[in-house]
């Protein structure tokens, strides 16, 4: 159906889309395992029970669900009290620029990795019905699958919890970073985590619908908390966008003037992002004055033939939310000691909840043309960017770090 080459194109991998879905109808990673199939679950830390190595971790093998994970030692995750600083050192923001740093975010999908393997077969994949905004792109459970089947001569399921998921699945690469505007080129330094290097240069490598220069360099460093992915949603676009976006504002750009053709202009709002496939967005977020909450998000988007406008203006409101929580609320707590991550819910992870998310207005520009992809990283990189903006506006400073906890809309989100 087109609902389903649409949301195909938005997340990079086939997606069941039809009636049956709100029904319990969608296929995920685990449903079709075989019935006699072994479980594999991690093997807690601390836990003398007998475990078979594969992809680096523990796996306690039994005949079922409940009696792999009560011999592996789970234990329900918690939230902590600790802050979830940017594992990073701040950088000082250049006259007339900004700086920024950021933090560990989980994927936050809602399926946890999981997956089955029969003796010398192939992995069913951990993307069953979606890709877990890039968070699965590289999961361990397929893998793990494939060598603890062929090691057991067995069909085995591979099924992790939620704690096994923020500990093991590969996180959007933190940065540091400042970016200053000249009038022409927007001068990026920083570092990122290693390993997220290649997609943030090519970000800075994209045409600008400014038709302004970006200059990028971009240092490394060594983070052994948890495995990097750059394959997380918008990521190096997202990064990328807010820099400049806030460069322009520091250096009281006019973004209209520097806007170069006629498409580009059709989405600008307070923002607007080219993505890496050649959809484009611009976005414009309502913080109210007094309160400092979050009142409106306005999402302008065109990535040629839509399909489906349904599917693309989802996507779109996702993506929103997602940019939200990642500037204002999104963040994992690390022990600085032994570098075990502490919040281990979806509630600590600061994901906003549907009932505190604004109004989200997307307008679909009509624009002749093949069918475009990643339309909703376009539209989370211009919703983040438009976000750091709107609480300068509100607040008259602009926070140095995501996510943005010490702001009043912040504070509002996660009451």
């Amino acid at each position: 159906s087109l609902a389903a080459e649409r949301a195909a194109l938005e997340g990079g991998v086939p997606q069941q889309v039809d009636a049956s879905v709100p029904l319990g109808g969608a296929k995920f990673a685990d449903d079709m395992a075989p019935r006699d199939a072994v479980v594999a679950v991690p093997r807690s830390a601390g836990v003398e029970v007998s475990a078979e190595l594969a992809e680096g971790i523990a796996w306690v093998i039994a005949d079922t669900l409940r009696d792999a994970r009560t011999a592996a030692g789970k234990v329900q995750g918690r939230r902590t009290t600790l802050d979830d600083s940017p594992p990073l050192p701040s950088l000082v923001a250049p006259i007339n620029g900004v700086a920024l740093a950021t933090s560990w975010v989980d994927a936050g999908y809602l399926e946890p990795d999981a997956s089955w393997c029969e003796p010398g077969g192939e992995p069913a994949t951990a993307r069953g019905n979606g890709g877990g905004f890039g968070g699965k792109a590289d999961s361990l459970a397929p893998p793990a699958a494939r060598i603890l089947a062929d090691r057991l001569q067995r069909s085995v399921r591979v099924v992790m919890s939620r704690e096994d998921v923020v500990r093991f699945s590969a996180k959007r690469a933190p940065i540091s970073a400042t970016a200053q505007f000249d009038g022409r080129v927007v001068t990026i330094r920083g570092t990122c985590a290693s390993g997220g290097e290649s997609r943030l240069s090519q970000a800075a490598e994209k045409a600008s619908p400014y038709g302004v220069g970006i200059d990028a360099v971009w240092d490394t460093a060594t983070l052994p908390v948890f495995r990097v992915s750059s394959a997380l949603r918008a990521f190096g676009l997202a990064e990328t966008a807010v820099l400049v976006e806030g460069a322009l504002t520091a250096a009281g750009a006019d973004r209209l003037s520097l806007i170069q053709d006629a498409r580009s202009a059709s989405v600008l709002l307070d923002s607007c992002v080219l993505g890496f496939e050649g959809a484009i967005a611009g976005a414009r977020v309502k913080i109210n004055a007094q309160t400092g909450k979050l009142e409106k998000v306005e999402v302008k988007v065109a990535a040629g033939d839509p399909l489906d406008d349904v599917v693309m203006r989802s996507y779109a409101a996702g993506a929103a939310h997602m940019a939200l929580g990642w500037v204002l609320t999104e963040g994992l707590a690390v022990d600085p000691e032994t570098g075990e991550p502490l919040d281990l819910t979806i509630r600590s992870l600061g994901v906003i909840r549907a009932k505190d998310i604004p109004e989200i207005e997307v307008s679909i520009v009509d624009e002749a043309g093949p069918p475009l992809g990643r339309s909703s990283d376009a539209v989370f990189a211009a919703v983040a960017a438009a976000a750091w903006d709107a609480l300068l506006r509100v607040d008259g400073s602009r926070p140095s770090t995501f996510p943005a906890r010490e702001t009043r809309t912040a504070r509002i989100l996660r009451r």
